[in-house]
């Protein structure tokens, strides 16, 4: 898990990640994660309406 209360953006695409833990960033705005191997990516953070953008194509394994 990544955790810093005033992450307001993460673009970590292109990588092999297959769990991303971002419930602890309640400040997100932007969180690009896109083309790689998630199966699994937690964004519930209680603040969710903060989040103006999301990327997370190409993730064949991640399903809602």
């Amino acid at each position: 898990m990544f955790q810093t209360s005033n992450l307001k953006f993460i673009s970590c695409s292109n990588n092999q990640i297959t769990t991303l833990n971002l419930s602890s960033n309640t400040a997100l705005e932007v969180v690009r994660v896109s083309d790689n191997n998630l199966t699994s990516l937690n964004l519930k953070n209680g603040n969710n309406g903060n989040i103006v953008g999301l990327s997370a194509r190409d993730n064949d394994d991640l399903f809602c």
